[in-house]
């Protein structure tokens, strides 16, 4: 025996059980506002609001509890509303009824509301839910397998067994009225049960492996239902809103958390991988405009990281000569994939990422790389070779400790034709016709392209005899200061 407190007596499974029976049963159990199974319940649920034990939602079998409505029809908790509540004015009325005046003024609308009876849109509550076998409230909302179906791909190892921890839906979405969704979203910026719901991401246990948050039931359906997911943020740069369409006027107007939740993208590395294949589509086919350079960087970027599978475009946006964006064949076109092969254009227009993400980029696109079509490339002539200075081995631990002086660097390239450039790397031997080409080529050798310009300083330093020069360039990288 323990002492009974009234969410205690509500917690124990036998109380549900004798509800879902009686539901079960289509028995009349009210036969007066106090009497009967649904009294002893709201009775007992009363008490317990008033004692801070309770919240809607946190009994999800109490949603079956029959009551009456205003006609005097038995129906379940869920399938009645508050009158005058958000409720009443935003679920269709063929599919709701007003609960009967009387229970409110017996229980109290608090009391009603935790059995389920809506003033707004009701949230349930689950804890440490298996993800192969959900509870039957949260398999009744509408599109919660396909929501399963959706989340738990994008969950780190997902494979079955996967327990999902709080799990906080929202029930009724599908019997909202179309034209008060915008409501909706509306009231939910200051209604902290139905936010929550809406912002909260449920956490993905698998069997091994790390946990993962994905978007909740409520945001997912509506995101979708809104055509939210995969549109693009209000805020979000000029070319990811022409990419990837701009979001539905409902959904701009929510605030910055709830347009997160929804699926609006802020940012080119939050494009989801079902909404690459609109970009890609979109700017191929010249439905977009085509994005300024910065963009069109950021963009290569997030595809490659991404590697999502897409149908590869017949056009891409590429880099042409002076750097200018152009829309080009994927045979006029190459993924770069180190720093020397940007000084060619012979090979097509250029599509630039770090090095380590250009094999991804190339694979996604169906695009060349252009160490492919520069593989028989050929410096013309031996040069001249010349010591590495020690300051810049110092900086460059890895680079080569000579390299090679050309007056003129030319590379005879595959299939005939050559190309002048100011430096090049050939089997590891740094090839250049200055310092800043010099500069170029170490780091690319060393593997360390960000150290490009300390390389300069200190070769400025060094050729004019400034020791000082050259040691302050290494002590202001060595504090982080020297630019990237």
């Amino acid at each position: 025996a323990v002492p009974a407190t009234a969410r205690g007596v509500l917690d124990a499974p036998a109380v549900a059980a004798a509800v879902l029976a009686e539901a079960d049963d289509g028995a009349d159990p009210l036969r007066s506002t106090a009497g009967g199974l649904a009294g002893a319940v709201l009775a007992l649920v009363a008490r317990a609001v008033a004692d801070g034990d309770l919240r809607p939602g946190d009994l999800p079998w109490a949603q079956e509890l029959l009551l009456p409505d205003v006609e005097g029809d038995r129906l379940p908790a869920a399938g009645l509303v508050l009158p005058g509540s958000d409720a009443a004015r935003w679920l269709d009325p063929d599919e709701v009824g007003e609960v009967d005046p009387a229970l409110i003024e017996r229980w109290g609308a608090a009391a009603l509301e935790a059995v389920g009876v809506a003033r707004t849109l009701g949230v349930l509550r689950f804890a440490d839910v298996d993800a192969d076998a959900l509870p039957a409230a949260l398999m009744a909302l509408d599109g919660a397998d396909a929501w399963l179906d959706a989340v738990l791909p994008a969950a780190s190892g997902a494979a079955g067994g996967e327990v999902l921890g709080e799990v906080l839906a929202v029930r009724d979405l599908d019997l909202v009225l179309s034209a008060r969704l915008p409501d909706v979203l509306r009231v939910a910026g200051h209604d902290p049960d139905l936010r929550e719901a809406l912002v909260a991401r449920t956490r993905v246990i698998p069997l091994r492996g790390a946990a993962t948050d994905v978007p909740g039931y409520a945001a997912w359906w509506l995101g979708r239902e809104l055509g939210a997911t995969g549109a693009a943020d209000p805020q979000a740069p000029a070319g990811l809103r022409a990419a990837l369409g701009e979001a539905p006027e409902a959904a701009a107007g929510a605030d910055p958390a709830l347009r997160t939740a929804l699926g609006l993208v802020r940012d080119w590395h939050l494009v989801p991988p079902a909404a690459w294949q609109r970009v890609v589509d979109r700017l191929g086919a010249g439905e977009a405009p085509l994005p300024p350079v910065a963009d069109l960087l950021a963009l290569w970027r997030a595809l490659a990281a991404a590697a999502p599978d897409v149908e590869p475009p017949m056009r891409v946006a590429a880099l042409g000569p002076g750097g200018v964006v152009v829309l080009v064949d994927g045979d006029d076109a190459v993924v770069v994939d180190a720093p020397r092969f940007a000084q060619l254009d012979l090979f097509g227009a250029q599509l630039v990422v770090p090095p380590a993400l250009a094999p991804a980029l190339a694979d996604v696109l169906d695009v060349d790389l252009a160490s492919e079509r520069a593989a028989e490339a050929v410096v013309r002539g031996a040069g001249e070779l010349r010591e590495v200075p020690e300051p810049v081995r110092a900086a460059l631990p890895s680079a080569p400790v000579r390299w090679a002086w050309h007056e003129e660097l030319v590379l005879d390239l595959p299939r005939g034709g050559a190309a002048s450039v100011a430096w090049w790397v050939d089997s590891g031997a740094v090839h250049a016709t200055g310092p800043e080409g010099l500069a170029c080529g170490l780091a690319d050798a060393a593997g360390t392209w960000s150290r490009r310009h300390l390389v300069l300083r200190v070769l400025r330093a060094v050729s004019e005899g400034d020791a000082a020069g050259a040691a302050d360039a290494l002590v202001q990288e060595s504090l982080g200061d020297a630019p990237d």
